[in-house]
Formats: structure tokens, C-alpha cells, sequence
């Protein structure tokens, strides 16, 4: 397993979803970045299973979720993810876990995903090694506190590829999340997204230049004083 730290604080995590329910959860947009790293000419060979003999490589990238909501672990399957905009995987999460819930998930639902994901951040433990399944190469591990500090794990497949690619790829998958994320404007607080215009509507005393992960930043001041 390899394993990186990732500061949620500075990540865009409210507005990016359509659907209240992933505010402040990187599942969604991390299966999206993956997906697409995976069917890059460089990359797509992770997306595969070593049967002892050979490495037999997917023509398609079926995310599966670990679903764990009080009637045992089943992994859903969010087929041709690395084809589906944000809001179609948003969708179809939601989908698989209604269905978890009324134990209505079919064989369709939960057959032959070619990597896994498995988020822990609502336990709030800081670290895991997430087990490889069968007929996988990759297991992606989420752990830490949602919207704070999180650790992203992926165990690998040796007989597949080794530390250093996997290294490089998670490497990948933190930049495509900060180039995605954070974009804030540069007259917003880089926190609530509060532009200066908002705050002199609303009478405040406008937003104030820190230095923060060493980038210049604005931040409102209730965002710097806590409130």
C-alpha cells in the first residue's frame, strides 16, 4: 500500500456536488478523477487483474462503492464511470444506496467492478490498508475527518505494477483534485467563498490577505476568527 495526506480545508467540496448529500465528501469527484487517470494510455493497465499467469486488462472502468449501512458490506457498481459526468455518478451512487437500503440491489447492481473504494471518513479512523478483491489490482482507501485532514490509501497488485508507478498515479490523483477543487476566485475568502462584494453588501470589513500552505489567500473575517 502507498499512502498521502490531503488537506479537505482549502478543497472545494460544497458547491462542486449536485446532491446535498456528498457535501464535504471527496467519494464522488475521486471516483470521477480516477476514472478518467484510468483510461489514460499510461494508466490503463491498473485497471486490471493478475490471474497468476497473465494481467488481463478491463475495456471498461465499473467503479465499485463499498456499501455498509447495517446489512453487511456489498460493493455497488457504477458502470463506464470514466464516461459519466459528476452528476450522473452522484445519481447512480445515490441509486445503489437507496437500493442497499430497501435490499432491492440486484446481481446487475453489485457484478464485476474493476477497481473498489472503500470510505471510511465517517468512522474518522486515520488509517486503513483496504484489502485487494478478486479479479482486482487496485483497492482505493479514504480514511481521516471529513472536510478536514484526509489519507488516501490505494493497495496494489504487485504482480500488476509497483510502488513507484503507484506513487506517481496517486500523485496524479491529488493534483487533478486540486486543480479541480481549488478554484477560487482570487477576490473570494478561500474558505466560505465569499466574495468582496458579498461582504461589503453585507457591511462587513472586507477580506484580509494571509499566507496559508504557501500561497497568498484571502479570508473574510469570520472565517478567520472561527465563526
Amino acid at each position: 500500500t502507498v499512502s498521502k495526506t490531503i488537506d479537505c480545508n482549502d478543497l472545494n467540496l460544497e458547491s462542486i456536488y449536485n446532491n446535498k448529500e456528498f457535501k464535504g465528501s471527496l467519494s464522488p469527484i475521486l471516483i470521477k478523477i480516477i476514472s478518467q487517470i484510468l483510461s489514460t494510455e499510461k494508466y490503463r493497465h491498473l485497471n486490471s487483474y493478475c490471474d497468476g499467469e497473465s494481467v488481463h486488462i478491463y475495456k471498461n472502468i465499473d467503479f465499485g462503492v463499498a456499501l455498509n449501512l447495517g446489512s453487511g458490506l456489498k460493493v455497488g457498481v457504477i458502470r463506464n464511470s470514466n464516461k459519466n459526468k459528476l452528476e450522473k455518478i452522484e445519481n447512480e451512487f445515490i441509486s445503489l444506496i437507496d437500493k442497499y437500503i430497501d435490499g432491492k440491489l440486484l446481481i446487475e447492481d453489485i457484478k464485476d467492478p474493476t477497481i473498489i473504494l472503500t470510505d471510511l471518513t465517517e468512522s474518522k479512523i486515520e488509517h486503513f490498508s483496504p484489502l485487494i478483491s478478486k479479479n482486482n489490482s487496485l483497492m482505493i482507501g479514504l480514511s481521516g475527518e471529513k472536510k478536514g485532514i484526509q489519507v488516501l490509501t490505494i493497495s496494489f497488485d504487485h504482480r500488476v505494477t509497483d510502488g513507484l508507478e503507484v506513487s506517481n498515479f496517486m500523485n496524479e490523483i491529488i493534483k487533478n483534485l486540486n486543480e479541480t477543487l481549488f478554484k477560487v476566485d482570487e477576490k473570494s475568502c478561500f474558505k466560505c467563498l465569499k466574495s468582496i462584494e458579498e461582504d461589503n453588501e453585507l457591511d462587513g470589513p472586507g477580506l484580509i490577505s494571509i499566507f496559508n500552505n504557501g500561497k497568498v489567500k484571502l479570508i473574510c473575517k469570520n472565517c478567520l476568527t472561527g465563526w
